[in-house]
């Protein structure tokens, strides 16, 4: 029988926690088809000479001090039980004395299979439970994120030049210079290793199946024009200072905190997203994609533009030599001139 602070649990009010808990608990054991089975997590001990010798019998009494929700209360497992003159209690057996290995039967053992599973800390004394099948369950579901990861990219993602783009999110910027199966085999590497190290890199398995199936694109996008950007020289990174400049005007675009130092260029890209950053996006991917892709901006856009940073960055489109005593104004009229087909005066005057 089980008992609670000296009570057998079957006294207690059917709508009793504690009760109800107890043949919650017992329910699932009785509903199990397999043998419970508690072993010692270590098979042997050694002696002084190194010999290997039988763990001695270990004892473990049939009542037992347990915190729970409802206080702290002792529980106990016994054949009987009586209250002695001193008003305190005594069990029968007093203690159970386990072997290496012991079986219990779901179907009629479940109050001891539920003391020792349920009350005491088996791993307090080196015992653990036996559960192939529990065993099994969490050893698949450990390795089923990788293997989706390994499907994903050697068998789901059959457009190679999506795979490719993919990889560039990840950091892969020689992506577009590899071949096939390398690239696969490289890509995957990237993404195991960001698993293993997520609490700093906070990107994994779980995250690359989320950009396969295209769950944030533009984040995406932005990760892949970052990476692409800092391998070009395009955006730089002062690793003592975790400053990351725009390398033509050498704006700044962030500082990175130090707890995200491994995972700089994925920050920058989240920042960059940012609408106070979105036109500073625009032009470093404009510079990702080469001069081709430039579009030249009309007057409309230059008398739209506000900020010193935006002016520059326009006149960068231009190819016009912006120096830091340059007035915003003159930056202004030498953009509009060089829009309107009229030859810029390099010679011109600094203004102060």
């Amino acid at each position: 029988m089980i008992l609670v602070s000296n009570k057998p649990i079957d006294s207690l009010p059917l709508d009793d926690p504690r009760r109800k808990w107890y043949v919650e608990e017992t329910n699932k054991i009785k509903r199990l088809k397999e043998a419970v089975i508690i072993k010692k997590i270590t098979s042997f001990r050694l002696d002084a000479t190194g010999k290997r010798h039988k763990p001695p019998v270990q004892g473990i009494q049939s009542k037992q001090q347990f915190v729970s929700d409802w206080g702290d209360e002792v529980w106990a497992c016994a054949n009987s039980y009586k209250e002695n003159v001193d008003k305190t209690f005594s069990f029968t057996p007093n203690f159970y004395f386990l072997e290496s290995l012991i079986t219990l039967n779901p179907k009629t053992q479940f109050e001891i299979i539920f003391f020792f599973t349920c009350i005491v800390n088996l791993a307090k004394y080196g015992y653990t439970i036996d559960n192939p099948e529990e065993e099994a369950r969490e050893l698949n579901a450990k390795d089923l994120p990788e293997l989706e990861v390994k499907l994903a990219i050697y068998k789901s993602i059959e457009n190679l030049d999506e795979l490719r783009s993919i990889a560039k999110s990840w950091g892969l910027t020689s992506a577009d210079t590899m071949q096939d199966q390398q690239l696969k085999l490289r890509l995957f590497e990237i993404v195991k290793k960001s698993e293993q190290n997520r609490v700093n890199t906070k990107r994994g398995y779980k995250e690359f199946i989320d950009e396969v199936f295209k769950s944030n694109p533009e984040m995406s996008e932005a990760r892949t024009t970052v990476n692409m950007a800092v391998d070009k020289g395009i955006l730089t990174v002062d690793h003592s200072t975790r400053r990351v400049k725009y390398a033509d005007t050498q704006d700044t675009i962030c500082i990175v905190p130090l707890d995200e130092k491994d995972r700089i260029n994925d920050f920058v890209a989240e920042t960059l997203l940012k609408s106070r950053n979105s036109e500073m996006y625009e032009t470093i991917k404009l510079d990702v994609a080469g001069p081709n892709s430039v579009e030249k901006p009309s007057i409309a856009d230059i008398d739209g533009i506000k900020t010193r940073d935006g002016l520059k960055r326009a006149a960068k489109k231009l190819s016009i030599v912006v120096t830091p005593t340059m007035k915003d104004e003159t930056i202004r009229t030498k953009l509009i001139n060089a829009i309107q087909g009229e030859p810029v005066n390099l010679s011109q005057k600094v203004e102060a």
